[in-house]
């Protein structure tokens, strides 16, 4: 592992890779957002193995321009590593497709298609003068936002725990065939 790679430095592993993998939980903030990382891979002409977790992945997995496994399921991902590493070939198309999929797709102008329509005649949201009602009291919101952040926190632990485990196990790994 080569532990963090400055951010200046990450596009040259990218030309250097045959498959990006990214591993997520399923969580709201993966769940509702995307994954800069993944685009950058397409544009890079790498292909992708991913856990399936948001809209990304769904597009992925249906256009068939990448992989995708079960979150949670390690089964799963390693039969994809394993099929990966069995069809390099296949690896190749694959990448080139989600690269020419990523270009035509994954751009501002494409992904801002709706924005552009309603800023060619815009009008006021369907909710404007109505009454908005809030699901919580300030004090509900205080507190659910402090068992949000705990729940982070224990969660960042629990990577940076894992993280330690992973790089022990690499580190022994690599003294147990000399290549210190």
């Amino acid at each position: 592992m080569k532990g963090w790679v400055a951010g200046e430095d990450v596009p040259n592993y990218y030309l250097e890779a045959d498959v990006g993998i990214n591993i997520d939980k399923d969580i709201y903030e993966v769940r509702l957002g995307s994954k800069n990382r993944i685009l950058d891979w397409f544009r890079a002409g790498l292909c992708v193995l991913s856990s399936n977790v948001c809209e990304l992945t769904d597009i992925i997995e249906k256009e068939k321009i990448g992989y995708t496994f079960k979150p949670y399921d390690s089964k799963d991902l390693s039969a994809k590593l394993v099929y990966l590493a069995n069809h390099p070939h296949e690896v190749k198309k694959t990448a080139i497709a989600g690269k020419k999929y990523g270009l035509l797709n994954f751009n501002f102008n494409k992904t801002t298609e709706e924005l552009q329509k309603w800023a060619a005649s815009p009008t006021f949201s369907p909710d404007r003068g109505k009454e908005r009602k809030f699901f919580f009291s300030r004090e509900e919101a205080l507190k659910s936002l402090g068992q949000i952040t705990l729940r982070q926190k224990k969660m960042i632990e629990e990577r940076d725990r894992r993280i330690s485990e992973l790089e022990g196990i690499v580190k022994k790994g690599f003294n147990e065939l000399g290549w210190n």
